[in-house]
């Protein structure tokens, strides 16, 4: 009976101890998997800032340059997770663009853009006047 108790908190103990591993490592992951969505947020806005040029984006350009260097190093600053919307969509979804050349199909493109309650509307400039 002793051996059997013995052999059933030993089966157990494994059991547990797997589990324990299991999670440990789901949660590694989990980490992993965000840092490298940050880094790659990153890498896309510093590629992109032609297109935010072209789409007169300038108050998301303003953020990109006061970010600048965290930027660079692959990091994602809390702030702008708090104030951007960020799109990836999947690989296989294709739009189509219209060139000088002719129509071309090519992968829908990410995008960051400020969230509507961090944007600036044209009357705050006067209410900020008025408060003064």
């Amino acid at each position: 009976m002793k051996i059997m108790i013995t052999a059933f908190l030993c089966v157990m103990g494994g059991a547990i101890a797997i589990g324990l591993l299991t999670l440990a490592y789901r949660l590694i992951l989990k980490i992993h998997d965000k840092m490298e969505d940050r880094e790659k947020k990153a890498k896309t806005v510093l590629d992109d800032r032609d297109f935010y040029l072209k789409k007169q984006m300038f108050e998301e350009l303003s953020y990109i340059k006061k970010y600048l260097k965290e930027l660079e190093q692959g990091k994602w600053p809390s702030e702008m997770e708090e104030k951007f919307e960020y799109n990836e969509p999947e690989s296989n979804v294709y739009v189509l663009e219209e060139t000088e050349e002719g129509l071309f199909a090519k992968p829908k493109k990410r995008w960051l853009r400020l969230k509507d309650s961090f944007k600036h509307k044209k009357g705050d400039n006067k209410k900020d006047k008025n408060k003064q």
